[in-house]
């Protein structure tokens, strides 16, 4: 009954996303007071290292906070716009931060963090076309979101087949929705074209392009690092026993809301493969999978209160800190 009593609090509590506001801003301000800067690769990615190099040093993290919060938000309304939970909570938001606190690799900004903000954007305007017979213009921004995450983070261009099959799923896609979306992810490209041109740096333009075709190495003794080993298992894990629970007791839900779940559980896995054969990328693909396992394992822990869904609560949260631990260890 103890063990209950704490998943219950931590899922329905009402000071849950507070205290774990604070936790987040504690622990990411003391290490950036340790750490900053952060180790990172040398940028080569042309159009975001005209951006970065703008900012000062001193405000990525801020910045980053910043799309981490915002990010949070819109779990939350994710979560009450189609109720994937089944109840109007924000342990999907508390879930994500505690996640994000316990890696410090990402506490710097990343390209991956706005594509993750973006990502979850497409996502919303992608499960509003449910059943819509006309869905071209909520399609055409689903796209246009994930064309300017791609601005940012090329492979998430990617998921755009994914996109399409749960389009059909839903009975949105037709001809003109399918046109829609391809206008939709180019939208943002005309722009970067218009700004290229007129500044006579179609290198930016092209960029994109040739990052989007090219296969780097499968090389994970040269781009996995240790710390992304553990934390790709530890998501792995939480990816997983969540699928497994939307498997055996999806009947409960709704006929949408298991739609919406397996949406998100080939988005998981989609982006767990992609880690694996691009490995040069999972530091950029790591944001937008923590968004997808966050909403899943908040569906499990919400909806479940047995035994096992308890002692496995309290395993993860343990296994968390140790994973905070052992990622502070490998920044000295």
């Amino acid at each position: 009954m103890r063990n209950r009593r704490i998943q219950a609090r931590f899922t329905t509590g009402r000071f849950t996303l507070p205290v774990v506001v604070f936790i987040c801003i504690l622990f990411c301000g003391v290490g950036n007071v340790l750490f900053f800067p952060y180790p990172t690769e040398e940028i080569t990615y042309p159009l975001w290292k005209s951006i970065y190099e703008v900012l000062p040093s001193w405000t990525t993290p801020m910045i980053s906070f910043v799309f981490f919060s915002i990010t949070g938000y819109f779990l939350i309304e994710l979560n009450n716009r189609f109720s994937i939970i089944g109840i109007r909570a924000s342990v999907q938001t508390s879930l994500y931060l505690l996640l994000i606190t316990a890696i410090p690799h990402l506490y710097s900004l990343h390209t991956g963090s706005i594509a993750a903000l973006l990502l979850l954007l497409s996502i919303h305007f992608l499960f509003k076309t449910y059943q819509m017979h006309r869905s071209s213009g909520l399609l055409f921004y689903s796209f246009a979101f994930l064309g300017i995450g791609s601005l940012f983070f090329p492979q998430i261009t990617f998921l755009a087949p994914l996109w399409w099959i749960t389009a059909y799923r839903f009975q949105s896609l037709t001809f003109r929705s399918f046109c829609a979306t391809l206008v939709g992810w180019s939208f943002p490209y005309w722009f970067l074209f218009g700004h290229a041109f007129c500044h006579q740096q179609m290198n930016l333009f092209y960029q994109p392009f040739i990052e989007l075709g090219t296969f780097h190495p499968i090389n994970y003794e040269d781009y996995i690092q240790p710390w992304e080993i553990a934390t790709l298992g530890f998501i792995t894990l939480l990816l997983i026993v969540s699928s497994m629970h939307c498997a055996i007791a999806g009947y409960r839900d709704k006929i949408r809301t298991r739609m919406y779940l397996t949406c998100l559980i080939l988005v998981g896995f989609s982006l767990i493969l992609l880690g694996m054969l691009q490995p040069v990328h999972f530091e950029d693909i790591l944001p937008s999978l923590l968004v997808v396992v966050s909403v899943l394992i908040a569906h499990f822990f919400g909806l479940t209160n047995s035994r096992a869904s308890n002692i496995f609560f309290i395993v993860t949260m343990i296994l968390l800190i140790l994973l905070y631990a052992f990622n502070i260890w490998t920044l000295f």
